[in-house]
């Protein structure tokens, strides 16, 4: 009963058909253009090792697995803190191990680079998995039998968060995997799966599984697509952990670290500096927004729900981001951010002005979280390798402090994500649209 109610109320709330029907109006006006210059779908002949990598990974890891790792903590958290059983986790200890979950993942990404240069994607991919699997374990076993011991816990989130990096190989391997030209729409399935998984989620941790054990929550939502992963994107998944011994020796070998490659020019420096931001705001708005769902109001589940309604329309409208112009289309969605998380801030909290505000600056970050790794382009070869790993580094920092922003009010946390999207705005329009490429030729 609770469950449908709640999707009654999807259906049933002015603001949120409001704000779903003036997204239904932009994306074809957005489209317009592009139209113009469509051409026909070409169809090419996919393999089984194709359609196993975007089902496999894409699919059971980009789309089924990500939202409860990242997302399940605000949903069992509070029944954690409720546990008599765990006495040393209470709703504020209960921060610092999510917090750890996105420390991890800063952790981890500076070993990425070596991590990739010694092994094969595959090779990392298979070990993240296993190695999620056996946190999944840990995260139902071990609190009860430390009694709730905060280290050990937070030790098992941080570990989680180390190897949420399969994020990014995911994506890679997906891109290289499917056919030329399918990776852009590869991309946004994999985005707009992850919406509706979280949809899902949200329903049934607030609906059918209300009462359910968090243990039982936490291992079904967290393994099962993991398994999923592993026995259907790689069949030869048991000589994939067996070739892992040798080949993580190359992981001792010294490597020859060259020196060859420029130090960036001024103009870069500055472009780099402005695409951080874009990363910054777009990384602490988006989650933000998720783990104060439940400040925005009263029932997080249904926020949440919301939340990926909005996610899907935004992932769609990033989609006519080039026929606009990326610059103006990124930095006038930032503006329009900045303005809805505002309004969010001077809101009360579950009114139909704070919320309807939430969902359409919410589409905006979706947007913005798309077009900001096409800017990458904009830089030669030589300095995307150190532009984009320190955007990468810029937003996951930003991160760590999305599940202490959760537990804040809106009229605080909100205000925040407004001044970081407002930044975000005015670096955006300091960005060129044209490629690295296309500009060296003209100069030519």
């Amino acid at each position: 009963r609770i469950g449908w109610s709640m999707l009654q109320d999807l259906v049933e709330f002015r603001w949120c058909r409001s704000v779903i029907l003036l997204s239904c109006c932009l994306f074809p006006l957005a489209h317009a253009r592009r139209r113009r210059r469509r051409m026909p779908l070409q169809f090419r002949s996919v393999d089984n090792s194709q359609v196993r990598a975007f089902v496999g990974v894409g699919i059971c890891i980009g789309s089924l697995s990500l939202p409860a790792w990242i997302l399940l903590p605000v949903f069992i958290d509070h029944k954690i803190a409720a546990d008599p059983a765990l006495p040393g986790l209470t709703e504020e200890t209960l921060t610092i191990t999510t917090t750890a979950i996105f420390g991890g993942w800063v952790v981890g990404s500076l070993f990425l680079q070596r991590l990739i240069s010694a092994l094969d994607k595959a090779q990392l991919i298979v070990a993240g998995c296993m190695g999620l699997l056996l946190v999944a374990l840990a995260t139902a076993t071990l609190p009860h039998l430390t009694a709730g011991n905060l280290a050990v816990f937070t030790a098992v989130r941080f570990t989680q968060g180390l190897l949420l990096n399969i994020v990014f190989l995911e994506t890679v391997y997906v891109q290289e995997a499917v056919p030329p030209g399918w990776g852009n729409a590869a991309l946004v399935s994999a985005n707009v799966g992850f919406c509706l998984v979280d949809i899902s989620q949200a329903f049934l941790c607030g609906g059918p599984m209300l009462f359910w054990d968090w243990r039982l929550q936490t291992l079904l939502f967290q393994s099962v697509p993991l398994l999923l992963a592993l026995l259907i994107g790689f069949p030869n998944r048991w000589e994939i952990l067996c070739s892992l011994p040798t080949a993580s020796k190359a992981l001792w070998k010294k490597h020859e670290v060259s020196d060859e490659s420029p130090n960036l020019t001024a103009k870069e420096w500055h472009h780099g500096m402005a695409l951080a931001s874009g990363f910054l705001a777009s990384c602490s708005g988006f989650w933000g927004l998720s783990y104060s769902a439940g400040q925005l109001s009263s029932n997080k589940y249904k926020s949440m729900m919301f939340f990926s309604v909005a996610d899907i329309f935004g992932y769609l409208l990033a989609l006519s981001a080039s026929s606009l112009g990326r610059s103006r289309v990124q930095a006038g969605a930032f503006f329009l951010a900045t303005l809805c998380l505002f309004l969010c801030s001077i809101g009360e909290p579950g009114s139909a002005l704070v919320m309807g505000s939430a969902m359409l600056g919410r589409i905006c970050l979706d947007l913005c979280f798309t077009t900001i790794y096409v800017f990458i382009e904009i830089f030669s070869e030589s300095a995307r390798k150190k532009v984009l790993p320190a955007c990468e580094m810029t937003m996951r920092i930003g991160g760590t402090l999305v599940p202490y922003a959760g537990t804040l009010p809106p009229s605080v946390s909100c205000k925040l994500f407004s001044f970081l999207c407002l930044a975000a705005a005015l670096g955006s329009l300091q960005l060129p649209d044209q490629p690295h490429s296309a500009v060296k030729k003209l100069a030519d």
